[in-house]
């Protein structure tokens, strides 16, 4: 397992209270499976925020 420089996490891992925050690459598997389970783009709409504009903008 690789580490960053600091010797404190895993490079594709990131501790949102410790150092400063870096992208996190997430292999093409994860987001299919993610992309495939119903719950999961459930849960994603419900977060969504769309204004009750016309606009095809959400936040």
């Amino acid at each position: 397992m690789e580490v960053n420089s600091s010797g404190l996490a895993p490079v594709d891992e990131q501790l949102a209270l410790i150092g400063e925050p870096a992208p996190v690459r997430i292999p093409a598997a994860e987001w299919t499976a993610w992309l495939a389970d119903e719950s999961v783009r459930a849960h994603y709409r419900a977060k969504l925020y769309r204004a009750s504009s016309n606009s095809d903008c959400w936040f």
